[in-house]
Parts: C-alpha cells; sequence; structure tokens
C-alpha cells in the first residue's frame, strides 16, 4: 500500500516556481501551482502552501481578503525567509495556520499539513 498522495494549491509568485514544484512535490503532492491573481479567483483549498515575497506590501490585502476564505479546519502554510519575525508576524496575521521556512523541504512541509 503506497503512501498517501496530498492535493495542494501552492500560489507563488517566483520565476521558475512551477518547475521547483514539480520537482519536490514528486510522490507525496500533487501540487497545482498558481500565481496569487489566479488564485483569487477561487476559494483556498483545504491545504494551500503560499510562497509569495510578505515585503511586497502591494499584495497583502488580496492575499488577506482570499485567504479569509478557507473551507474550516484547512491547513495553510505561508513560506517565509528563516529567521525574519517579521514575515512569521505577517504570516500568521494573514490566517497562516503553519510556517515553513525557505527553502522548502517537502518532508518538513508534509509534517505541517
Amino acid at each position: 500500500m503506497g503512501e498517501r498522495v496530498y492535493r495542494l494549491l501552492v500560489v507563488g509568485d517566483r520565476v521558475g516556481h512551477e518547475r521547483e514544484w514539480a520537482r519536490c512535490s514528486a510522490g507525496s503532492f500533487r501540487a497545482d501551482v498558481l500565481p496569487l491573481r489566479v488564485a483569487v479567483k477561487t476559494p483556498p483549498e483545504q491545504q494551500t502552501l503560499v510562497d509569495i515575497n510578505l515585503d511586497d506590501f502591494s499584495k497583502l490585502p488580496t492575499l488577506k481578503n482570499w485567504l479569509s476564505q478557507k473551507p474550516g479546519n484547512a491547513k495553510i502554510v505561508i513560506a517565509i525567509d528563516k529567521g525574519s519575525r517579521l514575515q512569521e508576524a505577517r504570516a500568521y496575521a494573514l490566517g497562516a495556520t503553519a510556517i515553513i521556512h525557505r527553502p522548502i523541504i517537502p518532508e518538513t512541509l508534509l509534517r505541517k499539513i
């Protein structure tokens, strides 16, 4: 019997993000990778990873509003730079249920969701 494969919505704003997730998610995740401007057209998924620049204030109101629509018991993991207390505070203020440090390690993400 194989391992469980999680459906994961990855919302990102970095160039090459799709290729990185295709490589990282093999085996544990079936990841749909979308930019924020596309993701906001539907509610967050049950397991959502947000990997955007939290220092870009122009995206934060949109992100907060979108995350407020998450389903009950959803796991919202937000990626931050290691050691950034400011990004950590922003992530939780936006609605994160957990944070993860970059670079993202799939096994660590699996434990968070």
